[in-house]
């Protein structure tokens, strides 16, 4: 009798432990992601920041570096022109060559430059 009574207890509640059993699976399982996620942002938000603040300390580097490389610029441009050879007298490629002198324009220079139609109009 007393088996029997258990075996009616145990099969009646038999659904209610199922449902009993699923619901608090759901909840741990959402209680384990929960907390997953929790940890994954807080990781994130401090790579991010570590991230920013390496950026930020680098911002003065790299303008100091510029400054180096254009100041190493202009002293090997300096140095280079001393160490270049006069060429002045060489005929340039873009001098126009005349049968009775070199012109290379400026002053010297007599055609027109412009065109006739446009004479009197006085340009910008």
């Amino acid at each position: 009798m007393l088996i029997e009574i258990l075996f009616d207890i145990l099969s009646d509640f038999s659904l209610l432990y199922f449902y009993v059993s699923i619901i608090l699976s759901i909840f741990c399982a959402y209680q384990i992601t929960h907390f997953s996620l929790f940890n994954i942002k807080k990781m994130n938000e401090c790579y991010t920041r570590e991230h920013h603040s390496i950026q930020a300390r680098q911002i003065p580097l790299v303008s100091v570096v510029g400054e180096v490389i254009e100041k190493r610029d202009w002293l090997t441009n300096k140095t280079k022109r001393i160490e270049a050879p006069d060429d002045d007298a060489e005929i340039h490629s873009f001098s126009l060559v005349n049968k009775r002198t070199i012109k290379r324009g400026g002053q010297q220079w007599k055609n027109i430059l412009y065109s006739l139609s446009l004479k009197n109009i006085a340009l910008p």
